[in-house]
């Protein structure tokens, strides 16, 4: 069967009918674009996360820029280096900002997957945390992992405190189901030192694991690893921390620890043959302007990139992030690098592991 080329336009159709996502009020209208008349003015497509955090890119960051700027922007998910990859490769290239994981960003690099960003429109590079300006990235947000508990089993005093305790306290847990993050941890369990920590060694940490392989729920996505500590069917787990910290202020009884907590960061990088480069220029000085982060991470738990943000939140509110200066001490750096350099090969390892 002849499969039928999908252009942006017919892309930007599909994607909005099917996801009913426009940042911005009023219904989608989408107006013909030709060539070169219609570059640099919209829509943007913007690839990034869906659930709560989605919601709040939407609320805090997509809508004031769209109100701002009268750019439209249509939000669509999930960033993955191999979509990133196949598009720049093929010249079908359907998203114009990426909010990509560091280890995306650093792979993408290796490559020459990206365009390169001009910081006298970007602006704010003098903001943001060290190694956020790059020439073919800015620094975005930061999120966590980190240990919690069902308040039915532990309470602060007799919850686990660090990854060793997830590695032998008694009863079900559950991680993520790949080896990335599910290393950083088991090593750290295992007794090395958050200095030492990489280059990782991965035979180290799945010899750790085994024990308690057959007392851990490996689970697939965010949604599944909370749903599995609020339904009490594990008693604690490694979980994205900004859901849990969500969840918690919904009433659920569940509880985490600030200790060790690995973080990560995004880079909003922009594709090689993106038509909407000088927009999405614009798109991503908006998204790093300390005011906006302010407002986004006053609204959910993951820290600013620009160091200005914090002076745009309620006192207080940075104790309650990965990067405030309180907590920052508590957790781990993961090192992209290593990621973008053995991702493959680790990967590999971890899924033979899993099912042996």
């Amino acid at each position: 069967m002849e499969k039928r080329k999908i252009t942006r336009r017919s892309f930007l159709k599909r994607g909005a009918a099917a996801m009913g996502i426009l940042a911005g009020s009023g219904p989608l209208i989408l107006l013909p674009r030709k060539g070169q008349a219609a570059a640099d003015k919209g829509p943007i497509v913007f690839c990034t996360y869906g659930g709560p955090y989605g919601d709040s890119m939407q609320q805090f960051v997509i809508d004031s820029f769209v109100k701002k700027t009268g750019i439209q922007v249509i939000r669509t998910a999930t960033p993955t280096f191999a979509k990133v990859k196949a598009m720049v490769d093929t010249g079908n290239v359907e998203w114009d900002v990426v909010d990509a994981e560091e280890r995306v960003y650093q792979r993408g690099i290796k490559l020459n997957l990206f365009t390169s960003l001009d910081w006298t429109v970007v602006g704010h590079k003098d903001e943001l945390v060290s190694g956020g300006a790059l020439p073919f990235g800015a620094a975005n947000v930061f999120f966590h992992i980190v240990l919690a508990w069902h308040k039915k089993k532990y309470n602060r005093e007799t919850g686990p405190k660090n990854w060793k305790d997830f590695l032998e306290f008694p009863g079900k847990r559950a991680t993520r189901n790949e080896a990335y993050e599910t290393v950083e941890f088991a090593l750290l369990g295992d007794g090395v030192p958050k200095e030492k920590l990489y280059p990782l060694d991965v035979e180290r940490a799945l010899k750790r694991l085994t024990p308690v392989k057959k007392d851990t729920i490996f689970w697939a996505n965010t949604k599944m690893s909370i749903d599995l500590l609020t339904s009490n069917e594990v008693d604690f787990g490694a979980v994205a921390g900004g859901p849990v910290q969500k969840t918690i202020e919904t009433g659920e009884p569940i509880d985490f620890t600030w200790n060790q907590a690995l973080v990560g960061n995004d880079f909003l990088i922009i594709p090689k043959g993106s038509k909407q480069v000088e927009a999405s220029m614009k798109f991503i000085s908006h998204c790093v302007d300390p005011e906006v982060q302010g407002a986004f991470s006053s609204n959910y738990y993951m820290g600013p990139s620009n160091l200005k943000a914090f002076s745009f939140m309620p006192k207080g509110r940075e104790d309650l992030l990965c990067t405030g200066p309180k907590v920052q001490p508590l957790t781990v750096k993961k090192d992209a690098m290593f990621w973008a350099e053995n991702e493959e090969i680790v990967a590999k390892r971890f899924e033979q592991w899993m099912t042996s």
